[in-house]
């Protein structure tokens, strides 16, 4: 558990001037390796805590150290000093009836085990062209401590394979298709079942050396493989945050809003057994729970952290976190955060179900331009994206160097069934997940 004696000792008799404090403390120790020809060829490990401190009195300033030893006090009061410079209101804090434990231990995955599994993974993907192989083992610490006498914590431990995986298409470049698997420890992840998915991905990704097809630009209807819909959901997911709604920075409003068909439900949840990934608890010491985000295509119940909560008159669902943008600039600002956030899976629909069920159409199995494609503020897309045509139920060519855009509303509204293929895909800096599986729209705009 992370030691936070030195903090709790001065949350016992804060400064004078100081009504209310917290430290959320977060501690990350990864190991990753990338595999090459039966060995590792290169290796990060790293062991980081980041201790993020809040204090003052209905307003709450913020500081942030990664020293364990920094004087707790003087921490506390320049937190309170900060206070000063923000517009945030009364800023609201779990008290000690929300107190939250869950720990998840373990032993320490064997360096060697995970060479051995990525070997065995790169030999299962024979005869494929396999590129950045990678094997991680994560763990995570989250503890929150503060004066109103809450004390949470948690600790989850995950591994991971990715992989860039090509076939060898004579005469030709096929793209790349980028594979991951999650799960709680490294004895459980299969690598013939990671081959098996990372070379299908690769054949439905590549058009499955078709040759290409030239196609007019209007209105067609197509199927969104998941990974594709989840390359849109890596961005559009902010558009259900309570915050985000709060701010005018959504292109949706309030709940009960309609958004979508009655086929689109979306659900965040701490827990998914497709993913290794646990977060049971979010960086105010709120447990995450399970969370019908939309039901029906209504929006039922935005992601909330306590603040944005406390304004729509509802509870938070544990959505309070950080997220590390590419800048390298240090999160110290709570926001909203979601855990597994997934479009809900039908089982009644395979995804050659849905194909067969459209008929003419796309059936787009790749997409460009992950976190550039989508205006949350207004909703609208364009995103590059390629995969094949079918014709009458027949596949007729691939194509590729495409745009499919419209609105969010509109994407969700043209939804008419769900398939049962549901997968994860991570956040770059893995403190999200979002999950979708394929599914079946009406009459979207494509121009190529």
């Amino acid at each position: 558990m992370i030691d936070l004696t030195g903090y709790q000792r001065v949350l016992d008799h804060l400064p004078g001037g100081i009504a209310r404090a917290e430290v959320n403390a977060e501690r990350i120790r990864c190991t990753d390796i990338a595999i090459q020809d039966g060995r590792a060829v290169s290796s990060v490990s790293f062991d980081q805590t980041k201790y993020y401190i809040r204090a003052g009195s209905e307003r709450l300033g913020t500081v942030y150290t990664e020293r364990p030893d920094d004087d707790a006090a003087a921490l506390f009061r320049m937190a309170s000093e900060n206070a000063r410079w923000t517009d945030a209101g009364d800023t609201p804090m779990n008290g000690a009836e929300r107190c939250f434990s869950d720990t998840d231990s373990g032993e320490n995955e064997p360096v060697r085990d995970m060479i051995a599994l990525g070997a065995k993974t790169e030999s299962a993907l024979n005869p494929a062209n396999v590129h950045g192989l990678h094997v991680r083992v994560t763990e995570r610490e989250l503890r929150t401590v503060n004066s109103l006498g809450l004390d949470s914590f948690t600790h989850c431990h995950w591994a991971e394979m990715n992989a860039a995986v090509s076939l060898p298409r004579p005469g030709m470049q096929a793209a790349e298709a980028e594979a991951n698997v999650s799960a709680a420890r490294l004895s459980q992840l299969d690598p013939d079942a990671f081959a098996r998915k990372a070379l299908a991905l690769a054949e439905r990704t590549d058009g499955g050396a078709m040759k290409p097809m030239a196609v007019s630009s209007s209105a067609y209807d197509c199927v969104m493989t998941g990974q594709v819909l989840r390359n849109i959901l890596m961005t559009a997911w902010r558009c259900f945050s309570a915050e985000t709604m709060q701010s005018g920075s959504s292109c949706f409003r309030e709940p009960g809003e309609k958004i979508g068909s009655s086929f689109v439900n979306f659900i965040n949840a701490p827990i998914h057994p497709l993913s290794g990934k646990k977060m049971p608890v979010d960086s105010e010491g709120t447990p995450m729970r399970e969370t019908a985000v939309v039901q029906g295509g209504m929006l039922a119940n935005p992601l909330s952290t306590l603040s944005s909560a406390r304004k729509f008159g509802t509870e938070s669902n544990g959505c309070a976190g950080r997220i590390p943008v590419m800048t390298g600039n240090v999160p110290i600002a709570l926001t909203t955060v979601p855990g597994l956030f997934f479009l809900k899976p039908d089982a009644q629909n395979t995804q050659g179900q849905l194909i067969k069920r459209m008929g003419t159409g796309f059936v787009l199995t790749y997409s460009l331009d992950l976190f550039h494609s989508v205006n949350i503020a207004s909703g609208q897309f364009s995103v590059p994206c390629g995969g094949y045509f079918v014709q009458n139920g027949e596949t007729a060519g691939s194509v590729s160097q495409m745009t499919v855009a419209g609105s969010l509303r509109d994407l969700f509204t043209a939804v008419e069934a769900v398939g049962d293929d549901l997968d994860f895909d991570d956040f770059y800096f893995r403190n999200y997940c979002v999950g979708s599986p394929s599914a079946l729209l009406r009459g979207l705009k494509f121009s190529g």
